[in-house]
């Protein structure tokens, strides 16, 4: 048997993570002509392909512009990628029916933990990885629409650049999702697509959650009204209404109503799983990452995700500690494991271990915030000193000029830590008027049980409450 080269892949696992899909989905699409070769004799299994022609076949090139006839008989021409575009392009206006509340932090996360630096923040972050797009098998949506040909083959590219989860492969698909839905306004899957790749750029661009998140719910709502049945755009819109306008009684639904639409999709259990984590319900979480780890576990996100909501409450995480440092070295290139092992470590008041985590953290992805945490903390530890640390960490927190960008709950927790609850309920505050989801798990759970005695606390929470039992 002559051995194949370097570029290739062999077998069908290898090929499904190239492509960013799961193994059924990508031996489905040989039918549709995906480039995959046998060897001689070799079973239908024995499989291996050319990583030249796998991307060849996924995104021929945009390069050129192209007419097409659009659904009521005009003719569109879709721009080139490569012309001058805003990174974030508003829906059409036509469309607008999602309420703007006001500013949001600058990052939206999954999860949070009692004590979370920003490394945890951007643990979270990252964890988004697990979110992809599923790919539609044939131009017919859920609707029972049949999208126009251009339009769905631009669906398609979009959900491949999508899956790239960078900078420039998020905005080609944010481009292709927009000209899909000006092809055909009418295709439902183009704004599921739409909505997922708003919420992803705060993720990977410079793009705020404030421009970025309004514009998700519009092309989720959308996508809901084209695609009743869709399992995809129920799910996209609870995300935005949990995350985004804390509406948590109306997103528990969308998730319930995706999850009976289709039982056999794990990121709909996944999210929802992320989301009983901010509310902590633990229980409840536990059961539902499980249940996604059943459907697919083969996913990283979702094993690394569970640990978290594992060592949530646990005093012995031994086994959770042992789980994600072999998630760690098995997958060095995802970066939740590290900062997940960060927080769980702060929480634990382990800190020559947090200490030790962050330059990990910072040496493998070399992210500058990552590298500042992480030098601040080594110096406020020299002394292994709790109170050097935290009031260290503080300085740090305090003198970070962005508000936005996530760092008043983490001041909070290491205020209430160093018994300033005064300064930490200010940080609250300012963390709640900023929008920041992340203060739902603060005043749900308080790290400091006194706090539900503080008037301001007490009128934060009352607040919240409202805003999380909204009907409409």
């Amino acid at each position: 048997m002559t051995s194949t080269p370097q570029s290739t892949l062999r077998g069908w696992k290898e090929i499904a993570a190239h492509v960013g899909r799961d193994v059924r989905t990508v031996q489905r699409w040989e039918d549709r002509g995906l480039p995959v070769r046998r060897l001689p004799g070799a079973e239908r299994g024995n499989v291996y392909a050319l990583v030249s022609e796998l991307d060849a076949w996924l995104h021929p090139p945009l390069e050129q512009q192209q007419t097409v006839q659009g659904s009521s008989g005009e003719t569109l021409s879709i721009l080139s990628v490569s012309e001058a575009a805003p990174d974030v392009a508003p829906v059409p206006t036509s469309i607008l029916v999602a309420s703007t509340p006001p500013s949001a932090g600058r990052s939206r996360s999954l999860y949070w933990l009692s004590a979370v630096s920003l490394a945890a923040l951007l643990a979270i972050i990252v964890a988004v990885v697990a979110l992809r797009l599923r790919e539609r098998r044939s131009a017919q949506s859920y609707s029972g629409h049949t999208a126009e040909p251009a339009a769905h083959d631009l669906y398609l590219r979009g959900l491949y650049f999508c899956s790239k989860r960078n900078p420039e492969g998020l905005k080609l698909a944010l481009k292709a999702f927009q000209k899909a839905t000006q092809i055909d306004p009418s295709y439902g899957d183009a704004y599921t697509g739409l909505a997922q790749t708003y919420e992803l750029l705060p993720e990977y661009t410079d793009t705020k959650v404030a421009q970025a998140f309004p514009q998700a719910l519009t092309a989720a709502r959308r996508a809901v009204q084209l695609s009743p049945n869709s399992a995809d755009a129920h799910r996209v819109l609870g995300f935005g209404l949990f995350y985004w306008e804390w509406k948590t009684d109306l997103a528990e639904k969308e998730f319930r109503l995706a999850e009976s639409l289709d039982p056999k999709n794990s990121e709909t259990f996944h999210w929802h799983a992320d989301a009983l984590l901010t509310l902590r319900r633990m229980p409840e979480a536990g059961q539902l990452i499980a249940h996604a780890r059943e459907l697919d576990p083969n996913s990283s996100s979702i094993l690394a995700d569970q640990a978290l909501i594992e060592s949530i409450g646990s005093s012995d995480i031994t086994l959770v500690v042992r789980q994600l440092q072999e998630l760690q070295a098995a997958e060095p290139q995802l970066s939740s494991p590290s900062r997940y092992l960060s927080d769980i470590f702060f929480d634990h008041r382990l800190y020559s271990l947090y200490v030790q985590s962050l330059e990990t953290t910072a040496s493998r992805f070399h992210a500058p915030m990552d590298t500042t945490l992480s030098t601040v903390a080594s110096n406020g530890w020299s002394n292994h000193s709790e109170t050097q640390l935290l009031k260290a960490l503080q300085a740090y927190r305090e003198g970070q000029p962005d508000a936005s960008a996530g760092t008043e709950v983490p001041l909070a927790l290491i205020c209430f830590r160093l018994g300033d609850t005064s300064a930490g309920v200010k940080a609250l505050e300012r963390a709640y008027a900023l929008n920041d989801f992340r203060v739902i798990s603060e005043l749900l759970a308080p790290a400091v049980p006194t706090l539900t005695s503080v008037p301001a606390f007490q009128q934060m929470r009352s607040t919240l409450l409202e805003r999380m039992r909204a009907t409409s």
